[in-house]
């Protein structure tokens, strides 16, 4: 079925475009939250998927990517795409329903944040190659250069270098990734100092998750590191961790990507069967 649409606004007045796979009756919903210079329609498959498990599904476009308005790739600060996605759930959410996240890459850590700063009923979220840290540590020179644009020039932005064969194996994904008008690979000085800080004090506040997290990753990943999103999981109380053979770092758009839908589903399915305590964030031990 085709998504609706559904905007909304921030409070400094940017137009959020949200996709919608509504369904009748559903008592499960979940939120989409793709990575940097990505945009919710690249997601449009699993989203079916979801629909067709029984969920209502949503998927926002973040600021600066895709139909939402904003600057391209820029955020003043990390804890900003935190703050609409808390706005986009109380903006979309249905009563009753029990709550889901599902976060990709830098979508993976807005939703750990998202966990830790919002009290919230959230069930479980999800995890999918989440940027805890990149595999390839930035130089000490580039730190301190994205540490001094984000004092002089916050809203700089520059080219990510990203190849799209790190993302995934699958050919016929990464041509359609390369010809896709809506995606773009800027990313501001402001966002790249504040999502360095945000991926360590994630890393750090793990114990903090209260709520059932499903944590995976590919072990060629050449964009997200695999063994931060292992040490997460291992400190987080309630964390399951996979990592798979032979998958980069789009795992939804992998080849031979069943095997992880089939984990992903499963475990949502296991979860749902349960009764889950509200997903407050704990307190450090």
């Amino acid at each position: 079925m085709n998504p609706s649409t559904q905007r909304w606004s921030t409070p400094d007045g940017l137009a959020i475009h949200c996709r919608i796979w509504d369904l009748p009756g559903a008592s499960q919903e979940i939120w989409l939250v793709h990575g940097m210079g990505d945009h919710g329609g690249r997601n449009q498959e699993l989203a079916e998927r979801l629909n067709q498990q029984g969920f209502r599904v949503v998927l926002a476009d973040q600021r600066g990517c895709g139909l939402s308005e904003g600057k391209r790739g820029h955020a003043p600060r990390f804890e900003t795409l935190v703050d609409d996605l808390h706005q986009t759930v109380t903006q979309t959410q249905t009563e009753g329903a029990a709550k889901y996240l599902l976060g990709q890459s830098m979508g993976g850590l807005v939703v750990a944040r998202y966990l830790a700063m919002y009290p919230s009923d959230i069930r479980g979220a999800a995890l999918f190659s989440p940027l805890f840290r990149t595999t390839n540590p930035p130089p000490p020179w580039l730190k301190l250069l994205a540490r001094t644009l984000n004092r002089i020039y916050p809203s700089l932005t520059f080219q990510a270098a990203l190849k799209v064969s790190d993302l995934t194996s699958d050919v016929s994904k990464q041509q359609q990734y390369i010809a896709d008008p809506l995606k773009h690979q800027q990313i501001s000085a402001a966002l790249a100092h504040s999502v360095l800080r945000a991926g360590e004090t994630a890393l750090l506040e793990a114990n903090r998750m209260g709520v059932p997290l499903l944590v995976m990753h590919g072990d060629e990943d050449q964009i997200t590191c695999p063994s931060a999103s292992q040490g997460f999981a291992d400190k987080a109380p309630r964390a399951e961790f996979r990592l798979w053979n032979g998958k980069r770092h789009d795992l939804q758009h992998e080849t031979d990507n069943e095997p992880i839908l089939a984990t992903l589903f499963a475990w949502l399915d296991e979860l749902s069967a349960t009764e889950t305590p509200r997903g407050e964030p704990l307190e450090p031990s």
